[in-house]
């Protein structure tokens, strides 16, 4: 693992209890950090797949207000 993947994979769960401290996720419930927040192209996705894979984070959907749509979040485990 490289030097900068480390970085990128300390930046993303420090962003991830960041985001669990907010008003809005305490008021809403939010498991962790809303999905949208990480990038989904180039070295950070790979950074994000290979947390996934190991367990570092993990993908949870649920439920918002409305049934018909749902939030995916990035959580610690």
């Amino acid at each position: 693992m490289t030097n900068e993947e480390m970085q990128m994979r300390k930046a993303n769960i420090a962003h991830i209890k960041k985001a669990l401290r907010t008003a809005g996720a305490k008021q809403a419930n939010w498991p962790g950090a809303p999905l949208s927040h990480f990038s989904v192209i180039g070295e950070e996705l790979r950074v994000l797949q290979a947390m996934i894979a190991d367990g570092s984070v993990r993908i949870v959907e649920r439920p918002k207000a409305n049934p018909a749509y749902t939030a995916t979040f990035v959580c610690l485990p």
